[in-house]
């Protein structure tokens, strides 16, 4: 005849079920990006400033890359931007394939009340592909200074 289970152990019992669905559940909201680093640069078009777009990071397989996100940042009226991965600053390491999109519309949260938005620069449209850019960057623990501008051609 199998004993019985003490009182004890069945007011234990939820909580220790309670904790062990706790877990599962944290470990589904695990880090998929990984590491990342910080990466900011500077977009110019012909020596001046490019007042307006989003800069795409896309992981270049050909170089290593295999990584499945795509880190992006938004390009301010000084032509700077700062890389986001998902919902974290910076872009894992490894080499990707650039794009620049100018026909964007800038974020209303970056704009002052009152202000106009930037109008859209037109720049050669093989910027908008990473395939056809040329634009190549390896993101690294220890940039060389200004190694994440981005000069384009006019």
């Amino acid at each position: 005849m199998p004993k019985a289970i003490s009182l004890h152990a069945t007011r234990l019992l939820p909580w220790l079920v309670c904790a062990f669905l706790a877990a599962v559940l944290a470990s589904c909201g695990e880090d998929k990006i990984g590491k990342t680093l910080t990466v900011t640069g500077k977009v110019t078009l012909g020596g001046e400033a490019l007042p307006s777009g989003i800069v795409t990071f896309t992981p270049d397989a050909e170089k290593g890359n295999k990584g499945n996100f795509n880190p992006t940042g938004t390009i301010g009226a000084d032509g700077n931007y700062t890389l986001h991965t998902d919902t974290k600053d910076g872009a894992p390491p490894g080499w990707y394939k650039v794009s620049i999109n100018t026909n964007m519309p800038p974020a209303s949260k970056d704009m002052k009340p009152g202000e106009k938005p930037p109008q859209p620069v037109a720049i050669n449209p093989n910027y908008n592909d990473p395939n056809r850019s040329g634009i190549r960057i390896e993101v690294t623990e220890s940039p060389a200074a200004n190694a994440y501008d981005i000069p384009l051609k006019k």
